[in-house]
């Protein structure tokens, strides 16, 4: 794996804002539609990931999805 070059940075630095962001706005939607909304923390990776890989689509060769384990 190589470095990153000044586009692919910004697009994952803008991934992280945004994707966070979405979580966020999300985590306060779902606090006041949900009786329950605590186990919604544990989706903040996916918000950030599904970010980062839309704002590097088109700039890196190859995307693959991997996987930590099955769940």
């Amino acid at each position: 794996m190589g470095t990153l070059n000044e586009f692919q940075a910004q697009a994952v630095v803008d991934g992280i804002l945004e994707g966070y962001k979405n979580y966020l706005d999300e985590r306060r939607q779902k606090k006041e539609e949900l009786r329950v909304s605590a186990g919604y923390a544990f989706t903040k990776g996916n918000h950030i990931d599904d970010t980062i890989a839309k704002k590097l689509q088109g700039l890196i060769e190859e995307n693959t999805l991997a996987k930590a384990g099955e769940s």
